[in-house]
């Protein structure tokens, strides 16, 4: 390899050599003729006596050194012609290999740190990057990452400024390679998560739970992932409609990133039927408090207080739909949910008062939101009921559902009947539509635990 480089090389340099030779003898050209001729003028010289030293053309002296030449020269334009092509190519040549060169300087690296600095201030993205390589490489003093650092929070409590991610880059760097504070590091992440709260647009007042969720969303931080947030119960609430001002909950915990956000956390509040029912129907805020943290690599707390978050929701009139329901009148419609929905596999764990069922679907490409009441029904007749499900869209569903021992759950293949259940639907945050259709997945097996005793 090195050995063709080599060769390449100096077929390229012998190209632009002979180019040139060839470019100077063309121009040069030819002797014709042996007659004497100035030089300066060209005129000949032939037959002017041995004593006239001055040409007669131009008056040039014709006894200084080489003054005088003998015979016309004539130009070859073959040789002009190939040399200036052969030069052409190797002038074309070295101007795209020092395009490349030129290109490939990474010029910002040659700058002094306090003008890269002042580029960052301003904003310059390609400025931030190379501070980011200038703390990994260890080019940098704490006191200057920490006066940056000090920028870069500014920017990002500014919610008004879009963030850039180059920018938490240089942040978590310098917090890697040990430049700056603790108290700097804390204020990142605390500032970096961008949570929200979502509750159902509309809600009738014969349900009792208001459903809603906290959403993660792309948090103001780098690439780097080394932080991560915690949202977590208890969840407390003002709300006169509320039961309880503090409710128990679920959690939810997703990376931060400036490249993009996820996770949520479903929350609900219980609703009093009596204050609801005293309630004037129209458009209402409620605020949640919500237990949050920050952890650095899922470990280490970095940060933790208490999240304050709104959002409106509209409370209807007893008599008003909060949901659609869409006929199974359409075989087309009906053939794509049947093909969306796959069961992964049905499990029973037993359990000292009963049996502990747990299913598992795969939901695909959906035409329409759908909300279902699900019963396992066995061959001779036996049903189920196993815990409701509802999806807007493509997802990996798990639920379940515990039947008492009473109710002799004991079979080995079931038919999961899906019903369409609007009171599933109320309960989600998003699905004010869905397909009004019951479908059925016939001859589900069964697993139970290979020390399960064999029943009738």
């Amino acid at each position: 390899m090195a050995i063709s480089f080599a060769l390449i090389v100096l077929l390229f340099l012998g190209t632009g050599v002979l180019g040139l030779i060839l470019l100077r003898r063309g121009l040069r050209g030819r002797r014709i003729g042996d007659h004497p001729i100035c030089r300066k003028c060209g005129f000949d010289l032939f037959g002017l006596p041995e004593d006239r030293k001055v040409c007669p053309e131009c008056g040039t002296d014709l006894s200084a050194h080489n003054a005088v030449l003998i015979g016309h020269r004539q130009r070859r334009p073959g040789m002009i012609w190939g040399g200036a092509v052969m030069l052409v190519l190797f002038l074309t040549a070295v101007g795209l290999v020092s395009v490349n060169v030129i290109a490939d300087i990474k010029w910002v690296q040659l700058k002094p740190f306090e003008w890269v600095a002042w580029e960052a201030r301003r904003g310059d993205t390609v400025a931030w990057a190379e501070l980011t390589r200038r703390a990994k490489a260890g080019e940098m003093s704490p006191e200057r990452a920490q006066a940056l650092t000090n920028d870069a929070l500014a920017w990002q409590k500014d919610l008004t400024r879009v963030w850039k991610i180059e920018v938490g880059d240089f942040v978590e760097q310098s917090r890697a390679a040990k430049l700056i504070t603790d108290e700097q590091w804390t204020t990142f992440a605390r500032q970096a998560p961008q949570l929200s709260l979502a509750w159902r647009s509309k809600v009738s007042p014969t349900v009792t739970w208001l459903p809603g969720k906290v959403v993660i969303g792309a948090s103001r931080s780098g690439s780097s992932s080394r932080l991560s947030v915690r949202s977590e119960s208890p969840v407390e609430t003002d709300d006169p409609l509320a039961v309880k001002r503090r409710l128990g909950g679920g959690s939810s915990e997703s990376t931060l990133s400036g490249l993009g956000g996820g996770g949520w956390m479903g929350i609900s509040i219980e609703l009093d039927p009596k204050a609801v029912a005293a309630a004037t129907p129209g458009k209402r805020t409620t605020t949640v408090r919500i237990k949050t943290s920050v952890r650095e690599n899922w470990q280490t707390t970095v940060s933790e207080w208490s999240e304050k978050l709104s959002a409106d929701w509209e409370l209807v009139p007893k008599d008003e739909s909060t949901v659609e329901l869409v006929p199974d009148d359409s075989p087309q419609v009906r053939k794509q949910v049947e093909a969306a929905m796959k069961v992964d596999k049905l499990e029973v764990h037993p359990q000292q008062a009963g049996n502990n069922l747990q299913l598992s679907l795969k939901i695909g490409a959906i035409p329409l939101p759908l909300a279902f009441d699900i019963v396992a029904r066995a061959a001779d007749g036996r049903e189920w009921k196993i815990s409701p499900i509802s999806s807007s869209g493509p997802t990996q569903y798990s639920t379940g559902g515990f039947v008492m021992a009473k109710d002799k759950f004991d079979a080995k293949v079931v038919d999961l009947i899906f019903r369409p259940s609007p009171g599933t639907a109320e309960s989600s945050v998003d699905i004010t539509r869905m397909w009004n259709g019951e479908i059925t997945i016939h001859d589900v097996p069964v697993t139970w635990p290979a020390t399960q005793p064999t029943t009738k």
